[in-house]
């Protein structure tokens, strides 16, 4: 069961914040999960963090340099989750991580992604892989740079000038991906998660841009991701099921809540999708991942690394349903998986 102070926390959030669904804005997820779950969410944000001596993350970092924007997804989630916490030097490192995702984008927008000469060699890069990874980029800047908004102190710390700097690059980026949408309709057409990313890439830097266009563009993406969810919850992931795709979706949708989406048109719909997730996760906080049709037994690969559970994934889009909903039920569980796998023992088998 819940502790008394996350009980507390839950009850006092939800009669001082208002219950009202359609109120749960920016900063409403990030504070109450943070309040329930600091030291997961924390441990989770703190991996997005880069070096001090070094802005880059992920491959970018592996690779010593900036092949793509890409490679700095996370980094608006450590931003969001440092401002909670009231650390303003991970809120320095993080807002370094996304301007230098942002040295991608060139003076007409276009979002620019390359490989390594031994890498490239094996992997061409298509122009919808360009397009995807601005969107991935974009929705992860663009909703950490909303939520730095609501902080006026800590924007006045990351510098006034260069805030408006970074928020003009992404917008003009966020302009360039609109020109690219029929790319990523048709490419996106049968990966759920993939529309939803799309679409808060359009949705929160729409919102920060006041443009309609992308905002109308997100609902497009939306509709045709719920249009790929079953009737038992599940969206069809590479002919079957996979539970990493299916929490990433959920994540992202519960994102474009945050970013202040129309709850109307997609609440119940991840509501239905969280459920089926949970009901895979047993007493113990163990994940039932042995039917994935994609991650796992899947056979998926990125750039030559195959494709694994996204365990961290899984606990932010069952913690975030669980808060939204005000269900301690899910929220218990997204407990659970977080100390199970929180255990040595069981991070070497996610998939089991």
């Amino acid at each position: 069961m819940l502790t008394r102070v996350a009980l507390a926390f839950l009850v006092l959030f939800y009669v001082s914040v208002g219950a009202a669904r359609s109120e749960r804005y920016l900063p409403y997820l990030d504070q109450h999960s943070f309040a329930i779950a600091p030291k997961a969410v924390t441990a989770i944000a703190v991996a997005f963090l880069p070096a001090k001596v070094s802005p880059l993350l992920g491959r970018n970092r592996k690779w010593g340099a900036m092949f793509s924007p890409r490679f700095q997804v996370g980094a608006g989630y450590a931003l969001r989750v440092s401002l909670q916490a009231k650390n303003n030097s991970a809120v320095l490192l993080a807002f370094g991580a996304i301007k230098e995702g942002a040295t991608a984008i060139d003076k007409n927008g276009a979002v620019n992604s390359s490989l390594p000469p031994e890498i490239a060699a094996k992997y061409k890069l298509k122009r919808q892989d360009l397009a995807s990874a601005a969107a991935f980029y974009l929705g992860d800047a663009c909703l950490a740079i909303a939520a730095l908004r609501e902080e006026p102190k800590q924007a006045q710390m990351v510098g006034l000038d260069s805030l408006a700097d970074l928020e003009g690059k992404l917008v003009r980026a966020a302009n360039w991906l609109l020109s690219e949408q029929h790319i990523l309709l048709v490419a996106d057409k049968k990966a759920p998660n993939r529309l939803l990313f799309d679409a808060l890439a359009f949705y929160s830097c729409g919102k920060l841009a006041d443009d309609k266009d992308m905002q109308a563009a997100a609902v497009k993406f939306v509709s045709n991701a719920i249009e790929l969810l079953r009737p038992d919850g599940s969206f069809e992931e590479g002919g079957g099921t996979d539970t990493s795709y299916q929490a990433v979706a959920v994540r992202v949708g519960f994102d474009l809540i945050s970013a202040g989406y129309d709850p109307e048109r997609l609440a119940a719909e991840m509501e239905i999708a969280v459920d089926w997730l949970i009901r895979l996760i047993d007493r113990s906080g163990r994940l039932n991942s042995s039917q994935n049709s994609r991650t796992c037994g899947g056979d998926e690969s990125f750039i030559g690394q195959p494709k694994n559970v996204a365990i961290t994934e899984v606990f932010r889009a069952v913690l975030a349903a669980g808060v939204y909903t005000n269900d301690e039920v899910k929220v218990e569980k997204a407990k659970l998986l977080a100390a199970y796998y929180g255990q040595k023992k069981n991070q070497l088998n996610p998939c089991g």
